[in-house]
């Protein structure tokens, strides 16, 4: 409920920046709710809550729930992208007072080691990083921002902090970056994580952490539009790669499709990930011979194109003689909470699953 009240708020207040009056019609409002909510939800929760089979909401609101698909798969992938969208590459008009036009918040599954430099050169005009979680008090967090806005770099230059997306100092942050940030500098907070950090915790494992003195945070607990920035979710910080899945084609093909040798699987690549786990499933000996006897087995295999359509024939009638616990493959990802959480891509996920589809039957088979 805050999070929705405070949703609401903060359209309400754009609205009269911008145009003078709140939205004329609680449909428009609504509209506007579901916009700035895609740019914070994950794909697997999309896929979850726009599934008639997964949700109340898709079922009652089959339309609607198709078009807030369609808007999340249309939005920037990429940190560059978004920035560009967001028009950052240059300065602040003078009229933009407006916290959400100039600060952002930016969580993601992609790590700390990431070379901002080329991440986002040309994208801005200028930026100074920042990595709150080796500052020692918040005295030094202020002379960082200080020396930030004291220094010559030109205007719409921005200060990029990073921090584990579990810090409890996030709050504090970004209102010392409000306060003290010259008008005509930008400040992205990017928030580094994994799908755990998404989940509340369960509650036995709540009451774990709060006999021990601990306390869990996740991302759900922040999320407030009123707190002046802009809020999105990019899974990876990078531009995806061109061979990475379409998760849109994904969950409209059957898994025979999905392995099709024109499929987004093609079944040989798919087989030449997991064969020679395959083979170790017979537990040999921890030896140099051992290994070699894998290697030549496993080239054996994926050489002989008679082998490789029976592998392909049996496994295909062992997935779908399988028992489902859901209409389609992908719904099966997208609840299977153990296995999102072993994965910073969503697309990983995917190869994940029709991977351990493969290697059962396929170890048995060889």
């Amino acid at each position: 409920p805050e999070t929705a009240s405070s949703l609401v708020a903060h359209l309400a207040a754009r609205n009269v920046a911008n145009e003078g009056s709140v939205a004329s019609s609680p449909a428009k409002l609504a509209s506007d709710g579901w916009t700035q909510l895609a740019a914070c939800a994950t794909t697997d929760g999309l896929l979850r809550a726009t599934e008639p089979g997964l949700s109340k909401w898709a079922r009652d609101s089959p339309e609607q729930a198709q078009l807030w698909r369609q808007h999340f798969f249309s939005q920037p992938r990429s940190l560059r992208d978004w920035l560009a969208s967001r028009g950052w590459k240059d300065p602040p008009a003078p009229g933009q007072t407006c916290g959400w036009q100039r600060f952002a918040m930016v969580f993601t599954l992609s790590t700390q080691q990431l070379d901002l430099q080329s991440l986002l050169d040309g994208a801005i005009p200028a930026f100074e990083a920042l990595a709150v979680d080796t500052l020692t008090s918040e005295l030094d967090l202020g002379h960082k921002i200080s020396k930030f806005t004291s220094n010559s770099m030109p205007p719409g230059s921005v200060l990029v902090l990073q921090c584990r997306a579990n810090s409890p100092h996030v709050e504090l942050i970004r209102q010392r970056v409000c306060a003290e940030l010259q008008s005509d500098r930008r400040a992205l907070l990017i928030l580094h994580g994994s799908r755990a950090v998404l989940c509340r915790p369960p509650s036995r494992s709540a009451a774990v952490d709060a006999s021990r003195g601990e306390k869990r945070q996740s991302l759900c607990s922040r999320l407030n539009f009123l707190s002046g920035w802009s809020q999105v979710f990019l899974e990876q910080l990078e531009a995806p790669h061109p061979d990475e899945l379409d998760i849109e084609q994904c969950t409209r093909l059957p898994l025979d499709k999905m392995l099709a040798d024109d499929g987004p699987l093609p079944f040989h690549n798919v087989l030449k990930s997991v064969v020679s786990e395959c083979f170790w499933t017979i537990r040999y000996p921890p030896t140099m011979a051992a290994v070699e006897h894998v290697k030549a087995a496993s080239k054996f295999v994926l050489q002989d194109q008679d082998l490789l359509a029976l592998l392909k024939k049996t496994c295909l009638q062992s997935i779908q003689q399988r028992p489902q616990s859901r209409a389609s493959w992908w719904q099966e990802v997208v609840t299977d909470f153990s296995l999102l959480r072993g994965h910073g891509k969503f697309s990983d996920c995917l190869c994940g699953f029709v991977r351990q589809l493969v290697q059962k039957p396929a170890a048995k088979f060889l």
